[in-house]
């Protein structure tokens, strides 16, 4: 594997494997780029793919598909959404050099529906980090390189790396610590009701601006998460055959099992009673 030269030697380098059967059409790409000169790189252009670059060195414009303008640095990196037009100009003069990191439709989507890539931003900053590059270089040598036994192996890794990246994002996030308190109240003492509203009081927070800010994040509201963690724990009472789904009804707080039939079914897809008998067939 080649020495990771620095920011200042590196020279365009890139790397693109197919990965999947025939059907999936998935590929992966991985490079820096050396675009000193360049001035305009992209002009209203759709990607069919999603790329994340990730700006080295060098200024220039993003420009997303409402018109509007980003000012690009280092430590920046921006989106490129599957099917969106937008437009990406260069500073000629910067020596503008960039990583990206591109994934096929069909995984951009996996992660886009689990809010592990986020679309309700197209550029964000993290503070340039030597060491996060040099780790940025050794896993596009490692791609380049891998057979195919290895290469499943190495798509973990670089989904890991564009969670980071948008994990990033969020980690100063004003209200990131409200949201986290919000999670782990709506998470404890689920046969009960809630006071969402006095939670919010105790913070300083209005109910709604809280509602609106926790939605932005999740990407569902407090009460949709509060059922999804009751679902959670119905899935683990429901191994344990000793209770019946009335029980496990009651203790989640559910006014009837009926009701708690309907809500189990429309997250999972089944009734509780299938969902605990596919888990036995599974366990003979």
């Amino acid at each position: 594997m080649t020495e990771f030269p620095g920011i200042e030697n590196l020279s365009t380098l890139n790397v693109y494997r197919s990965i999947g059967d025939s059907e999936s059409r998935e590929r992966i790409g991985f490079g820096f780029m050396d675009k000193s000169g360049v001035a305009t790189d992209n002009i209203n252009y759709r990607f069919p793919f999603y790329v994340i670059v990730y700006v080295l060195h060098g200024n220039g414009t993003y420009v997303d598909m409402h018109g509007q303008s980003h000012p690009l640095r280092p430590g920046n990196f921006f989106q490129r959404i599957p099917g969106e037009r937008h437009s990406n100009l260069i500073d000629p003069h910067s020596g503008w050099k960039e990583c990206f990191i591109e994934i096929g439709a069909k995984l951009f989507n996996a992660y886009r529906s689990m809010r592990i890539i986020r679309d309700d931003f197209r550029v964000g900053y993290i503070d340039p980090d030597p060491a996060f590059i040099e780790r940025l270089w050794n896993l596009q040598q490692r791609l380049k390189t891998a057979d195919e036994y290895m290469l499943p192996r190495l798509l973990p890794e670089l989904l890991l790396v564009i969670t980071e990246i948008h994990q990033k994002q969020f980690m100063g996030h004003e209200h990131r610590q409200i949201v986290d308190l919000a999670c782990d109240h709506l998470s404890r003492d689920l046969e009960r009701r809630i006071d969402l509203v006095g939670f919010c009081k105790r913070q300083g927070l209005g109910y709604e601006s809280f509602r609106k800010k926790f939605k932005e994040q999740m990407g569902i509201s407090p009460g949709q998460y509060r059922i999804r963690r009751r679902v959670d724990a119905a899935c683990e009472m429901l191994n344990n055959h000793n209770l019946s789904i009335g029980e496990i009804a009651f203790r989640l707080g559910y006014k009837s099992q009926y009701e708690f039939s309907s809500q189990f079914k429309a997250y999972t897809g089944l009734p509780p009673r299938h969902f605990r008998a596919s888990n036995k067939r599974l366990e003979g």
